[in-house]
């Protein structure tokens, strides 16, 4: 996270290639400053694991399966 968040603030980094697309659109999509990077950092990431648990069906789609997802989420 602290190599992203580096090139994020367009500082000397070392982020794993497998991140450059997905920082490059969280660069375009949002204003980086030192003072906002690493809560709007944490809240991509938490989006990118939200994503992977639906996509999962690790929550199942039922009521009670979208309430835990929430819950979930929230907590993030």
């Amino acid at each position: 996270m602290d190599e992203v968040r580096k090139y994020l603030l367009g500082e000397p980094n070392h982020m794993a290639v497998m991140h450059q697309e997905w920082a490059d659109q969280l660069r375009e999509q949002y204003t980086w400053t030192a003072d906002n990077a690493e809560t709007q950092l944490q809240q991509a990431i938490g989006h990118v694991f939200a994503r992977v648990l639906a996509d999962a069906g690790v929550f199942k789609r039922t009521d009670k399966g979208r309430k835990a997802f929430g819950r979930f989420v929230d907590q993030l």
